[in-house]
This record gives C-alpha cells, sequence and structure tokens, in this order.
C-alpha cells in the first residue's frame, strides 16, 4: 500500500499484510504529522460482530459497552497501531538514507580515510546502542476488545493473541525509529566531516595567500614587520603612516635611507619615467621644508644651467652673441668673460625670494580644490605639489630643446599632482591648474608694471 503523507508529500510502500487490520492513522517521520491513510467500512471496524443473526439494537448496546468499558486500552492500541505504521515509513526511509550515502561514499573519493574510519565507529557505536534498546512495554487489559461470542471460539483465541503480537510490534517500531533517526544524524555528520574539510582546505589557502596581510586595527604597530617580510627591504625606522620605501610610494625627496645623490637621482626618475606613482606619496610625510629646499635646489640648477648653455652658445656662435647685444646694447647681458663669483650672489638672492613662491601658489591650489569638492588633506599637500612640479625644470639639463620640453612638462606634472594628491577628476584638476597659472601671469604682470612704473 503506498503511503503518502499530505504535508510534506512523503510517500512509501508499505506491506499490506504488515499493516494491522484495524490501523486507520499513522505518523509521518519525516514532518511528524499524524493523518488517516485509509477508511475502513463500518462492519471492519466492528471485529467482534461476526454473527449475522445479531440485531441491529444488541451491535449497538454492545458497541457502546465495549467503548465505555475498554476506552484506554483503544486508545493505546491505535498509538501502538500508529507507531508500527510509523516504523515501517522510516525503515523505508532508511534504505534510502542507506543507499544515498552509498552513493555519495562511491562518488566522493576525496574524503580522507580518517574521516570514513571515525565514521564508521561512529555508526558501529550507535548500532551497538540501538541493539540493547530494550522492547516497550504495553499493559493491556483483561478484558478483550472485542468480547466474541461462545459460538465464535476463533474470534476469542484470535483476541487473546493480540496482545503478545502488539507487544512485538512495538519494540520493532520502536528500535526502527531509533534505527532511523541514527542514520539521519549519520548523514548530517558525514555532511559535517566534508564540510569541515572543505573549510579546513579553504582556510589553508586563505592563510597562505595572506601570510603577509596586516589588518587595519593592527596596521600601525605591524606594518613595519609585514613590509620587511615581503622582501629584503631594509627596515625602515621613520614613525609616520602608512609605511616606507617603494611599498607606499615615498617621495625619495624625503626618504631619509637614501643619500644625497640617490635622493636626487630618485626624484628625477620618477617625475620623469613614472610621475603617476612619484604623486602616490604626496600625502605620506606632512611637510613644507624639504619640498622648498627642492623648490631652491631647481632654481639654483636651472639657472645654472641656463646661464652654462648660455655662455657655451654665445662663445661657439657669433652671431648669436651680436644679436643679443644689438636687441639689449646698454644691458652688457652677455659678460665677454664668465665669472661664477659675479653670478653667484644674484642668484643667490633671486633664489631666495622665489623661497615664497611655493607657500603662496600651495595655498592657491589648496583653497582651489577645496572649492572644488576635494577630499580633506593637509596643507602640505599643496606646497609639495607646486614645489615637485618644479622638478620639470631638470629637462633643461639639454639645451635650446629642454627649455621648450619644460614649458610642457611643468603643467603636465601640476595636474597628475593635483589628481593624486586631492583625489581629484582630470577634468576639475586641469581647470584648477589653469586658475592658478592665470594667477601667476596676472601676478607677473602686475610685478612688471610696478617695476617700470617706479623706474
Amino acid at each position: 500500500m503506498l503511503i503518502t503523507c499530505p504535508e510534506c508529500q512523503f510517500a512509501r510502500n508499505i506491506n499490506t499484510g504488515s499493516i494491522p487490520s484495524k490501523a486507520q492513522l499513522a505518523t509521518c517521520p519525516r514532518c511528524k504529522t499524524k493523518f488517516r491513510f485509509r477508511i475502513l467500512h463500518e462492519e471492519e471496524q466492528h471485529v467482534g460482530d461476526s454473527s449475522e443473526d445479531v440485531s441491529a439494537e444488541a451491535q449497538v448496546g454492545e458497541a457502546a459497552f465495549l467503548k465505555k468499558a475498554a476506552g484506554d486500552s483503544l486508545q493505546t492500541e491505535t498509538s501502538i497501531e500508529d507507531d508500527y505504521i510509523e516504523s515501517a515509513m522510516v525503515a523505508a526511509m532508511q534504505e534510502e538514507i542507506e543507499e544515498l550515502l552509498k552513493a555519495e561514499e562511491e562518488e566522493d573519493g576525496e574524503v580522507s580515510q580518517a574521516d570514513n574510519a571515525k565514521l564508521r565507529e561512529t555508526v558501529r557505536e550507535l548500532t551497538e546502542e540501538d541493539v540493547d534498546v530494550p522492547a516497550v512495554s504495553v499493559e493491556l487489559p483483561s478484558t478483550p476488545l472485542d468480547s466474541p461470542s461462545e459460538e465464535n471460539p476463533e474470534a476469542e483465541t484470535a483476541t487473546s493473541e493480540k496482545p503478545t503480537s502488539f507487544i512485538k510490534r512495538s519494540a520493532s517500531a520502536q528500535a526502527l525509529r531509533e534505527r532511523g533517526v541514527i542514520s539521519i544524524d549519520v548523514a548530517e555528520a558525514e555532511e559535517e566531516a566534508v564540510k569541515r574539510y572543505e573549510q579546513a582546505q579553504e582556510s589553508s589557502v586563505i592563510e597562505t595567500a595572506s601570510a603577509h596581510i596586516v589588518s587595519e586595527t593592527e596596521i600601525e604597530a605591524d606594518i613595519w614587520d609585514a613590509i620587511a617580510a615581503m622582501g629584503d627591504e631594509p627596515e625602515c625606522t621613520e614613525s609616520f603612516v602608512p609605511g616606507c620605501g617603494a611599498q607606499v610610494h615615498i617621495i625619495p625627496w624625503e626618504d631619509s635611507r637614501l643619500s644625497s645623490f640617490g635622493r636626487v637621482w630618485s626624484t628625477f626618475g620618477g617625475l620623469v619615467m613614472h610621475p603617476v606613482c612619484f604623486w602616490r606619496g604626496v600625502n605620506a610625510k606632512p611637510q613644507v621644508v624639504l619640498p622648498m629646499l627642492f623648490s631652491l635646489f631647481m632654481v639654483v640648477l636651472s639657472c645654472a644651467a641656463i646661464v652654462l648653455w648660455g655662455q657655451v652658445l654665445t662663445a661657439n656662435s657669433g652671431e648669436l652673441a651680436a644679436l643679443i647685444q644689438e636687441i639689449m646694447p646698454h644691458q652688457n647681458f652677455i659678460p665677454v668673460t664668465f665669472m661664477w663669483s659675479d653670478l653667484a650672489p644674484a642668484m643667490m638672492m633671486f633664489g631666495s625670494s622665489l623661497m615664497l613662491l611655493p607657500l603662496a601658489f600651495g595655498a592657491v591650489t589648496t583653497v582651489g580644490a577645496k572649492l572644488l569638492g576635494c577630499e580633506p588633506v593637509p596643507f602640505s599637500t599643496g606646497v609639495k605639489t607646486v614645489a615637485y612640479s618644479s622638478g620639470a625644470f631638470c629637462w633643461l639639463l639639454i639645451p635650446v630643446l629642454g627649455a621648450v620640453i619644460s614649458l610642457i612638462y611643468l603643467p603636465l606634472l601640476y595636474v597628475s599632482g593635483i589628481r593624486s594628491g586631492y583625489n581629484l577628476s582630470i577634468v576639475k584638476s586641469v581647470v584648477l591648474v589653469g586658475i592658478v597659472i592665470l594667477l601667476f601671469a596676472a601676478s607677473m604682470l602686475i610685478a612688471v608694471a610696478a617695476g617700470v612704473t617706479f623706474m
């Protein structure tokens, strides 16, 4: 007989011969819902009415008497029959679960032998405990359920044998129920073992990949250990955040681990070859002294390059010297004999006056960036952007062509520095650079006009 649970649709075929003749209710082993799996005819519900000559009034009276006399017995019998139906369905579920477990064991060849051994031991222990389950004792009243008449001795014999059969069925139902639960627990244990194995594999991979990753909460304390573990780079002793060396893109001019020549060479190399990476360290160390010194160094280097190449060109080209003398006849712009001792004081005075330019234009850059909606950054970012952009004048070391390259490369460096330092878009960065250049041109015109007026 196919018995189907109306709630969860769990269905199993139960041998009809093994179902008690009066069983009508069953309990689903999956959702524990009690339902009626069949409806018996009225004549089958009263086994004691075996004689056809008994009147209808006698049947009603006898049924009322039996119900009143053996109410508890009927309830006990019904519960036992329900347990038997449930145990039969649990047994069917047990067979299905065992088949699924066998299929999973055959397909899953990657499960370790240690886990399988543990699972077998667990199953064996649980099975041994299942064997020791005591039989459920059911006490039934001595009065038979259907009180057969003397004319029907076979019915009396069958009724007297019912308590023994019910006790056996109840014991088997209890054992099957416990075994069904054990099987489900074994399946869950196997699934948990497989999950633990997969999680262990994933955690090992994650630990290998994140061996040098430091959490954000401990970055201030452990950043130097993590950096030292990632390579052969010497340990940094600076006390600023986020770090040091190539990992955090410190501007080489501000890296105390480098020599003087290393600072100059690395700074020029970063500005020329990798400007984007160079500007990533613009917010690493908030200071203004070193950037201003770099600006002064570039002023001295630019003036020296202009004077040097001007002297070389005029010495080798008489026509160029004559042209310059005609343009400025009274200025004596190109001296006949070049003396560094005469040029040095003027250059130092000019450079000292230019020391204020990074501060002034840095302030203008900071104000303009805030108006355009930049992220909150220190004031030194604007000073660094202006000061290190003057590194474009290193192209003046190349005669004639270097001046053209410097004029083109200077605004490009400035835009890149503003974009990285203030985290602005390329359009906003170009607009800000244009505003600063216009202000610089206006200030130069005002200075020239003032000088001409007072002369």
